[in-house]
């Protein structure tokens, strides 16, 4: 039962997550000033093509769909930091922001991970 829950929750979660990052990615492309936006936005790509291989990889029941929930986590979690300094407000609390996000998006792609690992790891 866990197996299964684990299966279709962390399968979802990333295709979802990673038709997000693809669609941020395309909309945002011509919208950036610096070359620390441009990363967020080529990270965001990166995050939502590892996630759709991820959820196929899942729903697939195959191994590799956890190490790209993995990859898919790394992306996630710099475009979530580093977009908090990148477009960053004149006053605004640049660090606590950063260090927020990097908190939030470790807690859920981790979450998603240990989901895709419990999904498709091998039967005992």
């Amino acid at each position: 039962m866990k197996r299964r829950i684990a299966f279709w929750l962390s399968g979802l979660l990333l295709l979802v997550i990673g038709v997000l990052g693809v669609v941020n990615a395309v909309t945002e492309w011509s919208d950036w000033e610096t070359a620390l936006q441009h990363s967020v936005i080529i990270s965001s790509l990166l995050y939502g093509l590892t996630g759709i291989v991820a959820g196929i990889g899942v729903f697939m029941s195959r191994r590799w769909g956890f190490v790209f929930s993995l990859l898919c986590g790394v992306a996630a979690t710099f475009a979530g930091t580093i977009a908090s300094i990148a477009w960053a407000e004149a006053g605004q609390p640049i660090l606590r922001s950063a260090l927020f996000a990097v908190v939030v998006c470790v807690l859920m792609m981790g979450a998603i991970s240990w989901l895709a690992h419990v999904a498709t790891r091998p039967d005992r």
